[in-house]
């Protein structure tokens, strides 16, 4: 099992989990125990269902660990946990230990003469990534660790072996695989694989499952493997690039061999596996393997340009006709999505409605200032002009509320629309189709009610979180050789106030700076970060008597944190005058990078953040322009001090 259904389990016993609600995760949920119960967690060392997994370690930590720190202490709980025989994890938990000693039982395809062919298979069938294997599989395995076994000696092996050591079970298809009787024989035989070995193994089995004739059992392997496979050989991301292989992975699967694959480095920012951690952040958990599909195909189309064509091939690789819905078309910025090169705006639609012009259907999306975007429904062309169409006959309007979709501006009811994430908010449904609105933009669905999956009526939703995180963003290359145009992007062309050269006086020796002041401009600002600039090409540079420059003279260029803002003529520097109470003055070590900082800030600060950690991109960056002035307590003060007048 999954840490996610093991959480739900528990969390359903105790009747705190709100699983029809959006109301709560695992660990506020466990806050609500009342009765004094003893859990036991049984075979933690075999959760998930691969064998590149993290599961056992996130049972513990994520389950275990929440029922400890957050049961009410009024409540007298005991927790069995059954672990691996690690002295680590046992000491961790910081209870009675146990240990459980069983019978040594020597196994005999450890310890009898076998030939090549015999050891190959049991390697392999070792290395599987799936515990159960269909020897049709298992022939395919054996060749990728070199040797070929064909399946009518793989059959003669289990008749052999059948009693000791192998056992067939049936698989949910109906098929009959094959599966060490103790897990333990498993990992004995992984240890007599060399480790380059078992790399090249992990990498030739998902060439060899790509070029595999599609017979079910090899489907099904790929439905319950392949992504372990990829997260074994370091090839997750490769994985997800592949249409024709994802069309047929299974999410639960896809979901584990990703924490695996993530737990010990950061996710690409710009990757598809940062989708995964989006969606599993937004508490993607789906029911069925059309509704994962119609997700990630969603996913897919929130990546703009860039993710089109992937999602183009998912749907030709798969039969989109048996996912619940398709999405038709998506407008806005999905997570991780979001560029320096402009302020990102994701709208706060309050209305939607579906108009039924002559020839075409209408979507009009609505803002709270009372601006209106018209595409058409079908195929999400923008409309200049809607004209007086009406609303399309039997329009239904919902909110997404605490139980899943209700009517619209109702306490409750029930109206059917597919299950959504929470961050999706407002939805109009005419027919088989419906337009939707979330935290990032605006997109429409064709509704398959005949889908053999169907339509979930429960919330999406997931209890635990995941243990991944999203690396830093690239610094923006804009931000290396800021030109004029870059800032303009985001503060238009009237801020930046440029200064002739023949205005600028002689005391302003810093060459690099009387560039900046007459190529770039020195930006007119006010109302944000505590910051008012002075128009530079009214006022000119106006010299201050007794600054705190290092010597010459330094010249006035506004406030900043209640201090005066200066710039050194002599070196360039930008510093504050210490009349705010700050003791360190630097605030800039030239103007070009202190301008730099505040046009980065500014479209941090601007910007519609409803998922990304982008306040960490952008300190990651300002580090990297200017590690001396970022160091200094104003700019710190800018991210720790949520009492700025400007911030509140």
């Amino acid at each position: 099992m999954h840490s996610e259904e093991i959480a739900r389990k528990v969390a359903n016993f105790f009747g705190v989990s709100a699983p029809d609600t959006y109301g709560r995760n695992f660990a506020e949920g466990v806050t609500k125990i009342a009765t004094g119960p003893v859990v036991i967690l049984a075979n933690t060392q075999w959760a998930g269902t691969l064998r590149t997994t993290r599961e056992p370690e996130r049972v513990v930590h994520q389950v275990a660990r929440t029922l400890i720190r957050n049961h009410p202490r009024g409540v007298r709980m005991r927790i069995l946990i059954e672990v691996d025989d690690s002295a680590g994890t046992a000491a961790s938990l910081r209870g009675r230990e146990l240990t459980l000693v069983g019978p040594d039982e020597q196994d005999v395809s450890l310890t009898g003469s076998l030939s090549p062919a015999e050891t190959t298979a049991f390697r392999a069938l070792a290395l599987a990534e799936s515990r159960t294997v269909p020897s049709e599989v298992w022939s395919v395995l054996c060749s990728a660790l070199g040797h070929d076994v064909s399946v009518r000696q793989l059959e003669q092996l289990v008749s052999e072996h059948s009693s000791a050591t192998l056992t067939r079970a049936s698989s949910e298809a109906g098929g009959l695989e094959v599966a060490f009787r103790r897990e333990s024989t498993a990992r004995a035989w992984r240890e007599t694989v060399p480790a380059e070995d078992i790399g090249r193994f992990h990498t030739q089995v998902l060439t060899s499952l790509r070029s595999a004739e599609p017979t079910s059992a090899v489907d099904r392997y790929i439905h319950l493997a392949a992504a372990g496979h990829a997260a074994a050989a370091g090839v997750f991301e490769a994985l997800l690039e592949d249409a024709s292989i994802m069309a047929k992975v299974g999410h639960h699967s896809l979901f584990e061999a990703f924490e695996a694959a993530y737990h010990d480095r950061p996710v690409p920012p710009a990757g598809l596996a940062a989708n995964l951690h989006y969606m599993t952040e937004r508490g993607i958990w789906p029911a069925t393997h059309g509704e994962w599909l119609a997700f990630l195909h969603h996913a897919l189309l929130n990546r703009g340009v860039s993710g089109k064509d992937l999602a183009d091939r998912l749907v030709a690789a798969a039969d989109s006709s048996a996912w619940p819905w398709l999405t038709l078309w998506a407008h806005g910025t999905g997570p991780g999505m979001a560029t320096t090169e402009r302020v990102v705006k994701r709208p706060t639609v309050r209305r939607l409605q579906v108009l039924q012009a002559p020839s075409v259907s209408l979507t009009v999306a609505t803002d709270g200032q009372g601006d209106s975007s018209v595409w058409e429904l079908d195929s999400g062309n923008p409309v200049a002009d809607p004209g007086d169409a009406p609303e399309a006959p039997g329009s239904i309007t919902a909110d997404q509320g605490l139980h899943g979709w209700r009517p619209a501006g109702a306490a409750d009811g029930y109206v059917d629309l597919p299950r959504m994430p929470r961050y999706v908010r407002r939805a109009v449904r005419t027919g088989d189709r419906a337009v939707m609105s979330s935290s990032d933009g605006v997109f429409a669905i064709a509704i398959h009610s005949s889908s053999p999956d169907g339509a979930q009526a429960e919330v999406l939703k997931r209890l635990l979180p995941t243990d991944t995180t999203v690396a830093t963003t690239d610094m923006p290359t804009g931000a290396v050789h800021a030109s004029t145009e870059w800032f303009e992007q985001v503060w238009g062309t009237a801020v930046l106030k440029r200064l002739a050269e023949d205005s600028l006086p002689s005391d302003l020796v810093d060459a690099d700076a009387r560039r900046f002041l007459t190529e770039v401009g020195f930006p007119c600002l006010t109302g944000f970060l505590e910051l008012d600039t002075l128009d530079l090409s009214a006022t000119g540079l106006t010299p201050v008597p007794g600054s705190v420059a290092d010597k010459g003279t330094s010249f006035r260029l506004g406030t900043w944190q209640g201090a005066q803002l200066l710039l050194d003529g002599t070196t360039g520097k930008v510093l504050q005058d210490g009349s705010s109470g700050i003791d360190d003055p630097l605030a800039g070590t030239s103007l070009r990078q202190f301008v730099t900082m505040v046009r980065l800030y500014y479209w941090w600060y601007a910007s519609d953040w409803p998922i990304e950690n982008a306040e960490a991109d952008l300190q990651a960056w300002l580090a990297r322009i200017d590690a001396d002035a970022y160091a200094t307590q104003s700019w710190q003060r800018v991210f720790e001090d949520y009492n700025f007048t400007d911030r509140i």
